[in-house]
């Protein structure tokens, strides 16, 4: 099977579409703005969704009189503005302690779509008017395990989902290695792997968050790939890589990856 062509199809090909549109959006709000100097623009190398959220920390904190219209010509642009909440989370997660100091927690309410964070006996609940309660543990809170916690510290703000997920199961019993598709920034998908536990929490390593079984359905149960027993990991992917192609073998994805394309070549 190649695996990688249905990676392609579903997330691949969206990565330089969703990065032309951050493109296009800085563009057309420092148009309207002037905020942003030119030869930044111009010498800009790197993926523009980093520069869209260094400006957006730039308006949140410098210019509130254009966050209406960021807000306005983001949504004009399409972009997922669900992303407020999980950015909050991320913030949240990276963070490593168990509170939020009273700066990034006003700093993340500058957000229109964040109107209130709570936090009681570990946990944090996001109240967004917009897009409703978001609850979740950061994971140093729920991590206990040393050899679990010096894993998070590796991958923690990372983009390898993928190993992260697959390293950290094999150090938990009982647990499901999940897959999604997730929603893209302005169109399309992404993969992401995370780690259901004994307890039906979900795991997510990269972002620092772990969510009850609840609020994992909330925000994963629509979009499962694949959820497989820790157990039938090793037969399943030696199935998986006996049919694969030459193709997908050279583009060296990682097993959790590999095992929810499989799945999906079977349907």
């Amino acid at each position: 099977m190649n695996y990688y062509q249905i990676y392609e199809n579903n997330e691949g090909k969206y990565l330089a579409i969703n990065d032309q549109k951050f493109k296009e959006f800085i563009v057309n709000f420092n148009k309207q703005t002037k905020i942003i100097k030119s030869d930044i623009l111009d010498d800009f190398t790197s993926q523009y969704v980093e520069l869209y959220y260094r400006i957006r920390s730039f308006v949140l904190t410098k210019y509130p009189e254009y966050i209406t219209l960021f807000y306005q010509m983001l949504n004009q642009a399409g972009f997922n503005l669900e992303d407020e909440i999980f950015l909050t989370m991320r913030i949240i997660g990276r963070e490593l302690e168990t509170n939020i100091s009273k700066d990034w927690q006003e700093y993340l309410l500058l957000s229109p779509y964040i109107d209130n964070i709570m936090s009681q006996n570990g946990k944090f609940i996001i109240n967004s008017k917009e897009f409703g309660d978001y609850a979740f543990y950061p994971a140093c809170n729920y991590l206990q395990d040393p050899e679990i916690r010096n894993l998070l510290l590796c991958y923690l703000g990372s983009n390898y989902c993928h190993q992260s997920s697959w390293e950290l199961i094999k150090q938990l019993n009982n647990a499901n290695l999940v897959t999604l598709l997730m929603p893209y920034y302005f169109v399309g998908n992404y993969y992401h792997s995370v780690v259901r536990d004994v307890n039906g929490f979900y795991i997510d390593l990269v972002n620092g968050c772990v969510y009850d079984e609840m609020m994992g359905e909330k925000l994963f149960s629509q979009n499962i790939v694949s959820e497989i027993r820790k157990e039938d990991l090793e037969l399943r992917l030696d199935k998986a890589q006996q049919e694969e192609s030459a193709e997908s073998k050279n583009a060296d994805l990682p097993p959790a990856l590999v095992l929810a394309l499989h799945n999906q070549s079977q349907k």
